[in-house]
């Protein structure tokens, strides 16, 4: 059991580790245009939507960019109408990611590492450099799930596992407290969801427990939003 632990959390720190990574990969890659930049596009409403994505994808957490939406009405530069379009489509980004995440793409995560660290290591331009960067940490989120997805296979046959997991299926509303709680306290839904996939993988979670699983991901990650909101303007608390 202590093995399986070590690995899960491990492989999630891998996996957090990696978002990390590619965050900053991708916000070298922006550089502080990132406000005026959403101000823009937020004028077209369909372009909004896919700048909603973009940018979800870009700091790997809806969370951050909803906080972020929060501070720019807060401050002005945005109004309540601009942002509604951006959040639906932050939603939609945080979707694609776990969708992504959920394909068998970890078999090639060590390739994807060597390809990122080469280019890092290698590349003569600045842009070469924050792409390798980009890649090195999409590699760690693979590998993070790969790590997870392995170390969990010995719980098949834990029967206290197995009975606590029957136990949370038959009460939906501990089970959606318990995910809330957890992403609230790593700040990432996709990785709680990822955690979540990993154990579905090996079939360890039906689908009657994986969706409070996912719906309290998504209240946890609603936590540092609603303290964003604190003390802000009317239309900021709104968002």
């Amino acid at each position: 059991m202590f093995f399986v632990v070590m690995g899960l959390l491990g492989g999630l720190a891998l996996f957090l580790y990696g978002m990390q990574i590619t965050s900053e990969g991708l916000k070298n890659t922006f550089g502080n245009k990132l406000k005026q930049i959403l101000s823009t596009l937020s004028k077209n409403k369909l372009i909004a939507l896919f700048t909603g994505i973009v940018l979800t994808f870009t700091i790997q957490s809806s969370t951050a960019a909803s906080t972020l939406l929060v501070s720019l009405v807060n401050t002005g530069i945005m109004s309540l109408s601009q942002t509604i379009s951006i959040l639906l489509g932050t939603s939609m980004g945080t979707t694609l990611a776990t969708q992504i995440i959920a394909f068998r793409v970890s078999d090639y995560a060590l390739l994807i590492i060597v390809l990122g660290f080469g280019l890092k290591l290698l590349g003569k331009k600045r842009k070469q450099r924050f792409i390798g960067n980009i890649l090195l940490g999409i590699g760690f989120i693979f590998l993070g799930m790969k790590v997870m997805s392995e170390s969990v296979v010995p719980l098949k046959d834990h029967a206290l596992f197995k009975e606590t997991l029957t136990n949370l299926e038959h009460i939906p509303l501990l089970a959606l407290l318990a995910s809330a709680l957890f992403t609230g306290l790593i700040q990432s839904s996709t990785a709680t969801m990822g955690l979540t996939i990993s154990l579905a993988m090996q079939g360890l979670i039906s689908l009657n427990l994986a969706v409070p699983i996912i719906l309290g991901s998504h209240l946890g990650s609603c936590s540092t939003v609603l303290f964003a909101g604190i003390g802000a303007s009317g239309s900021a608390k709104r968002v």
